[in-house]
């Protein structure tokens, strides 16, 4: 990630204590980071994002840019799963009382009556 740092800076054409000004790091901070002394951490990350929002948070992270087919809007989204349980149809008789829940909150109960 330090290296993708460095370009950035480059980019923008930033030295690195003007960089770490605008995001409001440290200049010592700044130093231990590019110097390979420290990494960077999620709060420095943030920093950089929330200050250049055009800078591409994949690539900060990753090196690698985020392809379009793999958009949010293409993320398979999960199947809702109904899940019935079981019912032991021989055995009617401990059945007392079945209670049928509705999407809007409410419920019906039915008792067994002999």
């Amino acid at each position: 990630m330090v290296d993708r740092i460095k370009t950035l800076l480059k980019n923008l054409q930033l030295s690195p204590s003007a960089f770490a000004d605008a995001i409001g790091v440290q200049r010592s901070s700044m130093s231990h980071l590019l110097s390979g002394r420290n990494k960077p951490s999620l709060d420095f990350v943030t920093k950089v994002i929330n200050t250049y929002p055009d800078t591409d948070l994949h690539w900060l992270i990753t090196g690698s840019k985020l392809l379009k087919e793999h958009s949010e809007s293409n993320i398979p989204k999960p199947e809702s799963v109904n899940v019935r349980p079981k019912i032991n149809t021989t055995a009617k008789a401990d059945i007392e009382t079945i209670i049928v829940l509705k999407q809007d909150g409410s419920f019906e109960s039915y008792t067994r009556s002999e």
